[in-house]
Order: C-alpha cells, then sequence, then structure tokens
C-alpha cells in the first residue's frame, strides 16, 4: 500500500467532508476485491490523522461496550476494513449514532456483502449514510499506475497500454501483472489475450509463491496446503488438529505443515492479523479457491468441525459471485451440504456453518434448516439461519424464513 495512490481524488473528497461537516454519520465504500479500496483508506487515514484521532479496527476482535468506553467523547473515526466479515456491526452504528460520541464511521466491504452490512447499520438513518461505489480507474489513471508499476519493477513501458486495458477494474492486478512482465518469466505475448493473461499471472503468482517456499519440502505438499488454507481462511495456524489435519491431506508430516506455514508467514504470502492468518493478495485467495487444486470435499473431510464455517462461507461467497446472487439453482455446494445433514442431531459447529451462509445460499440454508427440524432437532441457530437467509437475494426468501420461525415456535 506505498504505491502513490492514483485516481480516488473525488472519494478521498467525499470522506473527507463527511469528517468535517456536521450531520454525516457514516461512510460505505464498496468495490471489488483488489480494487483499491484499503489503499484509499490508508489515505484517509493519512489525511486525517493530522487533524484528529483515526482508529482502525481489528479485523478479528469483535467490539465490546469497554471498548467504546476506552475512545472517550472526543472526535473520533472509526474505519473498518472488510466490513461484510463482521457480525457486530450493530454496535459501531449505535455508538455513531449518539452524537455525544462525536465519531464518525467508515466502513468498507465487497458488494456481494452490502445487503448484510446494511441490515446491521439500518440504525443510522439513510441521509447519515454516504454510500461509495468504487469505480474502476479510468483509461488514464490505469496507464499512470501501469507506467509507475512497471518503472518500479524495471519493466518496458511500451506494455503499459495493454496492461491497463486488461486490469483497470483491479488496480492491485495491473501492479502485479507489471511486476510479473518486468521479471521476464511470463512471455509479454500473453498480453495478446486479456482472459489468458489473467489466468497466466495469477498462475504465475501461486508458481512463484509455491516454489518459494518448497526446498527441501514437497512441493505437491506445498500446493495442496495452499490451495486448503484458500478454503479455510482466516486460519489459527498454531491450531493442533489443524496442523493435524493438513499433514494427512497433504500426505505428509506435521512437521512439514508447520515448515510450510512459517515459510508463507516469512515470505508475506501467509498474513497474521491478531490471532488469525490468510493469504494476500486477496487475488490469489480467490484464484485458488476457483481452481481447486484441491477439493472443497476433501479439506472438508481432514480438518476439524469448527472449520466447516469457514469452508462453507468461502465457497458460498465464490458461488454467489459465479451466479450473479442467484444460487438458487446452484449445485455447487451440494456435496457440503449433505455432509452437515450427515449425523443427527447436527452438531453446533455444522449448526453456525449453515447460519454463516445462508446469506449467500438461502434456499439450500433454509432447506437444510426445515430437514433438522423434521428429524425432530430444535436449536437456536435454526432461527439465526432464518434471519440470514431472509436478508439473501433481495428478501425473496422472507416467506421460507418465517415459516422456519413458525414452525420453531411450536
Amino acid at each position: 500500500y506505498s504505491w502513490e495512490l492514483v485516481g480516488r481524488s473525488k472519494e478521498l473528497e467525499a470522506m473527507r467532508r463527511l469528517v468535517e461537516e456536521p450531520g454525516g454519520r457514516a461512510v460505505v465504500l464498496s468495490g471489488n476485491g483488489g480494487g483499491g479500496k484499503t489503499r484509499l483508506l490508508k489515505a484517509v487515514c493519512d489525511a486525517m490523522s493530522r487533524d484528529g484521532r483515526v482508529f482502525f479496527l481489528p479485523r478479528d476482535v469483535t467490539v465490546q461496550p469497554k471498548d467504546f468506553e476506552a475512545l472517550g467523547n472526543d472526535p473520533k473515526v472509526l474505519i473498518c476494513d472488510d466490513a461484510h466479515d463482521r457480525d457486530d456491526l450493530g454496535q459501531l452504528a449505535e455508538y455513531v449514532a449518539d452524537p455525544s460520541h462525536q465519531a464518525r464511521l467508515i466502513l468498507s466491504l465487497r458488494p456481494y456483502g452490502r445487503q448484510r452490512v446494511d441490515m446491521q447499520i439500518r440504525v443510522l438513518r439513510s441521509e447519515d449514510s454516504l454510500p461509495i461505489t468504487l469505480p474502476p480507474l479510468n483509461k488514464g489513471e490505469s496507464e499512470q499506475l501501469a507506467r509507475q508499476a512497471l518503472d518500479q519493477f524495471g519493466g518496458d513501458r511500451c506494455h503499459a497500454e495493454r496492461l491497463a486495458a486488461y486490469t483497470r477494474d483491479c488496480p492491485l492486478a495491473t501492479v502485479i501483472g507489471a511486476k510479473v512482465l518486468a521479471t521476464g518469466v511470463m512471455d509479454a505475448q500473453f498480453l495478446g489475450d486479456e482472459s489468458q493473461f489473467r489466468r497466466e499471472f495469477l498462475c504465475h503468482i501461486v508458481s512463484q509463491t509455491v516454489s518459494g517456499v518448497s526446498s527441501g519440502l514437497n512441493e505437491p505438499s506445498v500446493k495442496t496446503v495452499l490451495a486448503a488454507i484458500a478454503m479455510l481462511q482466516p486460519i489459527r495456524d498454531s491450531d493442533p488438529e489443524l496442523i493435524e489435519g493438513l499433514a494427512r491431506l497433504a500426505h505428509t508430516s506435521r512437521h512439514e505443515v508447520v515448515q510450510i506455514l512459517k515459510r508463507l508467514h516469512d515470505a508475506s504470502v501467509l498474513y497474521k492479523r491478531g490471532y488469525e492468518s490468510r493469504l494476500i493478495p486477496d487475488l490469489m485467495g480467490d484464484f485458488l479457491i476457483e481452481e481447486q487444486g484441491v477439493s472443497a470435499e476433501e479439506v472438508f473431510d481432514h480438518v476439524p468441525d469448527r472449520y466447516a464455517e469457514q469452508i462453507l462461507l468461502n465457497q458460498g461467497r465464490l458461488d454467489w459471485r459465479r451466479s450473479n446472487g442467484d444460487t438458487d439453482r446452484s449445485q455447487a455446494l451440494d456435496p457440503l451440504w449433505s455432509r452437515l445433514l450427515k449425523e443427527f442431531p447436527v452438531g453446533q459447529s455444522y449448526l453456525r456453518a449453515a447460519a454463516a451462509v445462508a446469506f449467500y445460499q438461502p434456499k439450500q440454508a433454509l432447506a437444510f434448516a426445515h430437514r433438522v427440524i423434521e428429524k425432530g432437532q430444535r436449536d437456536e441457530l435454526l432461527a439465526q439461519i432464518a434471519r440470514n437467509a431472509s436478508m439473501g437475494k433481495g428478501f425473496d426468501h422472507m416467506a421460507d424464513a418465517c415459516e422456519l420461525l413458525w414452525r420453531l415456535g411450536q
């Protein structure tokens, strides 16, 4: 995020005005992965920290009342990246809604989480919240970034125009693509076809990552562990049961899995925030899930039950994007849903997994919940499934969610 910010002056100014002018309470910044949201937040933080207090909320920590008390009543800005992954936004919104706290809130999220986030912050009136959708850079801005990156990595500026045209919707891809071209390991001929170029440079990132950490280790095992992390993240890489599961999945030893994780951290590919770690850049994690070097079912069968939630959530988001938000007819996750119903009563880990993915697979989640009830099981997490499913796909499943609640109350 040390690159010079290209474009985004309009969005940066809108956020600055929110802090300086009375009335506004929150900014909801929406954009695709790799679209520059975090880089823009850094610019916002740099601009605002000179005039007031700015707090980045930890990604893996749920906000508690005592945390708000520690903030005091002086003017402040709370910045929450990846807000689509949080369940505590309601508390943040209530805190910001009180004028005496003199707080402003900036939320950054991916488009698939917008409806879920809006439901959590509904205590804020629409006039108190400023929605900003981060558009692609324009042609000139994208080419400026491409030239900047090619210069930095020693690449040929003649590639800037085509590189910018192929990656204009994803500034992170522009930078990574420039690095790949500059190293000479990927032929510039791939610039002749956009889809081929995108796939080739992502394959290159994965290949470079694997080769960079595989010295003295089994390369296929490294690939398997990397793909599994993409499906499981965020992970707690000190979890002995997870390490044991990854070892069985990759047909290697626990010691080797520990070495792989350590080298991924050392290479800044696996990034730790608090107690949890995830792959960076996000593009690589998304690519690994889509390529499926190892199947989600295999990962599910080898890791502890508590990881079912993250597997379904990551797969559900991918299916949601592929289906343009309409997953009702999708069968992509059917093998995972059948595993949740393998034994009765259904365990808490599996019920939590169903509740977590219900927003992205509302029809399937509600069918799962009805099946659980038919088997005579009652649990408050079934009500959470109904709530989350009711918010999915334009509230199309509200009636079925209400029926589920009715059955639970009988």
